[in-house]
Protein backbone atom coordinates (compact mmCIF):
# COMPACT_ATOMS: atom_id res chain seq x y z
CA UNK A 1 0.00 0.00 0.00
CA UNK A 2 1.41 3.24 -0.61
CA UNK A 3 1.48 6.23 1.74
CA UNK A 4 -0.57 8.98 0.89
CA UNK A 5 0.98 12.64 1.00
CA UNK A 6 -0.29 13.26 4.34
CA UNK A 7 0.95 10.48 5.89
CA UNK A 8 4.80 11.47 5.56
CA UNK A 9 7.43 9.98 8.07
CA UNK A 10 8.73 12.75 10.38
CA UNK A 11 12.29 12.64 8.28
CA UNK A 12 10.17 14.04 5.37
CA UNK A 13 8.75 17.19 4.56
CA UNK A 14 6.69 18.39 1.33
CA UNK A 15 7.83 20.95 -1.08
CA UNK A 16 5.06 23.30 -0.71
CA UNK A 17 5.31 23.32 2.85
CA UNK A 18 9.28 24.28 3.05
CA UNK A 19 9.79 28.56 3.74
CA UNK A 20 12.18 29.95 1.05
CA UNK A 21 13.79 32.55 3.26
CA UNK A 22 14.43 29.19 5.76
CA UNK A 23 15.96 27.46 2.74
CA UNK A 24 17.91 30.42 2.11
CA UNK A 25 19.11 30.47 5.95
CA UNK A 26 20.05 27.05 6.44
CA UNK A 27 21.92 27.06 2.90
CA UNK A 28 24.02 30.12 4.18
CA UNK A 29 24.86 28.63 7.82
CA UNK A 30 25.20 25.07 6.85
CA UNK A 31 28.72 25.41 5.62
CA UNK A 32 30.32 28.01 8.38
CA UNK A 33 31.45 25.71 11.57
CA UNK A 34 32.90 23.21 9.14
CA UNK A 35 34.71 26.15 7.28
CA UNK A 36 35.79 27.97 10.79
CA UNK A 37 37.01 24.59 12.44
CA UNK A 38 38.83 23.72 8.96
CA UNK A 39 40.66 27.29 9.47
CA UNK A 40 41.60 26.48 12.72
CA UNK A 41 42.83 23.12 11.65
CA UNK A 42 44.89 24.50 9.10
CA UNK A 43 45.75 27.95 11.59
CA UNK A 44 47.30 25.12 14.38
CA UNK A 45 49.01 22.60 11.90
CA UNK A 46 50.47 25.19 9.37
CA UNK A 47 52.18 28.51 10.18
CA UNK A 48 49.93 31.02 12.00
CA UNK A 49 49.39 34.31 9.13
CA UNK A 50 49.51 38.01 10.25
CA UNK A 51 46.10 38.72 12.02
CA UNK A 52 44.86 40.59 9.12
CA UNK A 53 45.61 38.10 6.56
CA UNK A 54 44.06 35.60 8.61
CA UNK A 55 40.94 37.70 8.46
CA UNK A 56 41.19 38.08 4.91
CA UNK A 57 41.94 34.38 4.06
CA UNK A 58 39.15 33.28 6.40
CA UNK A 59 36.65 35.87 4.70
CA UNK A 60 37.27 34.73 1.27
CA UNK A 61 37.13 30.86 2.36
CA UNK A 62 34.02 31.42 3.73
CA UNK A 63 32.63 33.56 1.58
CA UNK A 64 33.31 31.29 -1.53
CA UNK A 65 32.10 28.49 0.61
CA UNK A 66 28.53 29.96 1.19
CA UNK A 67 28.56 30.85 -2.90
CA UNK A 68 29.14 27.18 -3.55
CA UNK A 69 26.35 25.82 -0.81
CA UNK A 70 23.95 28.29 -2.10
CA UNK A 71 24.34 27.04 -5.56
CA UNK A 72 24.49 23.13 -5.17
CA UNK A 73 21.86 23.52 -2.77
CA UNK A 74 19.16 26.09 -4.71
CA UNK A 75 20.30 23.49 -7.50
CA UNK A 76 19.40 20.33 -5.65
CA UNK A 77 16.17 21.41 -4.37
CA UNK A 78 14.98 23.31 -7.87
CA UNK A 79 15.81 20.04 -9.97
CA UNK A 80 15.39 17.24 -7.27
CA UNK A 81 13.40 17.75 -4.42
CA UNK A 82 10.68 19.93 -6.48
CA UNK A 83 10.15 17.19 -9.01
CA UNK A 84 9.43 14.63 -5.74
CA UNK A 85 7.45 16.89 -3.74
CA UNK A 86 9.24 15.70 -0.89
CA UNK A 87 12.62 16.42 0.88
CA UNK A 88 14.22 14.11 3.46
CA UNK A 89 16.57 13.69 5.77
CA UNK A 90 18.77 11.79 3.79
CA UNK A 91 18.44 13.88 0.90
CA UNK A 92 20.12 16.90 3.22
CA UNK A 93 22.94 14.94 4.56
CA UNK A 94 23.76 13.75 1.06
CA UNK A 95 23.45 17.35 -0.64
CA UNK A 96 25.82 18.77 2.50
CA UNK A 97 28.52 15.53 1.60
CA UNK A 98 28.28 16.61 -2.30
CA UNK A 99 28.44 20.03 -1.94
CA UNK A 100 31.84 19.22 0.46
CA UNK A 101 33.17 16.81 -1.90
CA UNK A 102 33.20 18.87 -5.00
CA UNK A 103 34.58 21.94 -3.50
CA UNK A 104 38.24 21.49 -4.03
CA UNK A 105 38.15 20.18 -7.69
CA UNK A 106 35.40 23.22 -8.20
CA UNK A 107 38.00 25.39 -6.06
CA UNK A 108 41.45 24.37 -8.66
CA UNK A 109 38.89 24.93 -11.97
CA UNK A 110 38.19 28.39 -10.91
CA UNK A 111 41.95 29.50 -9.70
CA UNK A 112 43.15 28.04 -13.57
CA UNK A 113 40.39 30.46 -15.15
CA UNK A 114 41.21 32.99 -12.96
CA UNK A 115 44.98 32.51 -14.00
CA UNK A 116 43.93 32.37 -17.61
CA UNK A 117 42.68 35.56 -17.21
CA UNK A 118 45.27 36.84 -15.44
CA UNK A 119 48.79 35.64 -16.67
CA UNK A 120 47.46 34.10 -19.97
CA UNK A 121 46.25 30.64 -20.78
CA UNK A 122 49.45 29.59 -22.18
CA UNK A 123 50.54 29.49 -18.15
CA UNK A 124 47.67 28.61 -17.05
CA UNK A 125 46.74 24.92 -18.34
CA UNK A 126 50.52 24.23 -18.52
CA UNK A 127 49.94 22.78 -14.63
CA UNK A 128 46.41 21.98 -13.91
CA UNK A 129 45.23 20.46 -10.95
CA UNK A 130 44.69 17.11 -13.23
CA UNK A 131 48.31 17.31 -14.90
CA UNK A 132 50.20 14.40 -12.41
CA UNK A 133 48.87 11.29 -10.27
CA UNK A 134 49.63 12.85 -6.91
CA UNK A 135 47.68 16.00 -7.38
CA UNK A 136 44.84 13.96 -7.88
CA UNK A 137 45.73 12.01 -5.44
CA UNK A 138 46.08 14.72 -2.91
CA UNK A 139 42.38 15.96 -4.57
CA UNK A 140 40.59 12.97 -3.70
CA UNK A 141 41.89 12.64 -0.38
CA UNK A 142 41.23 16.00 0.61
CA UNK A 143 37.45 15.51 -1.20
CA UNK A 144 37.14 12.33 1.58
CA UNK A 145 38.34 14.89 4.41
CA UNK A 146 35.55 17.01 3.61
CA UNK A 147 33.00 14.26 3.51
CA UNK A 148 32.60 14.64 7.32
CA UNK A 149 32.13 17.90 7.06
CA UNK A 150 29.40 18.17 4.39
CA UNK A 151 27.65 15.30 7.23
CA UNK A 152 27.96 18.68 9.77
CA UNK A 153 26.53 21.19 7.33
CA UNK A 154 23.38 18.61 6.13
CA UNK A 155 22.83 18.08 9.20
CA UNK A 156 22.41 21.78 9.81
CA UNK A 157 20.78 22.49 7.00
CA UNK A 158 18.15 19.88 8.00
CA UNK A 159 18.05 21.44 11.62
CA UNK A 160 17.42 25.20 10.73
CA UNK A 161 15.31 24.68 6.90
CA UNK A 162 13.60 21.63 6.66
CA UNK A 163 12.73 20.33 9.83
CA UNK A 164 11.03 22.83 11.24
CA UNK A 165 8.31 23.12 8.04
CA UNK A 166 4.69 22.64 9.18
CA UNK A 167 2.48 20.07 7.56
CA UNK A 168 -0.22 21.78 5.81
CA UNK A 169 -3.07 20.04 4.44
CA UNK A 170 -5.30 21.49 1.59
CA UNK A 171 -8.72 22.59 1.65
CA UNK A 172 -11.18 19.74 1.48
CA UNK A 173 -14.47 21.91 0.66
CA UNK A 174 -14.22 21.82 -2.79
CA UNK A 175 -14.83 18.26 -2.60
CA UNK A 176 -18.37 18.32 -1.50
CA UNK A 177 -19.68 21.36 -3.80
Amino acid sequence: MKTTIWELPSTQRRWRDLKTWRLFLGLVAAPVPSVLLGILLLILVDQPLMPSQTFIVTGVILLVTIVWSLLVGWSYLLIVTRRRAVLSRTGCFFLGIAAAITLPAIAESVSIVVDAFTIGSDYAFAEPWGSDASTRVLGAMLSVALAPFGLLGGWIFWRLAVRPAVTTLGDAAPVFD
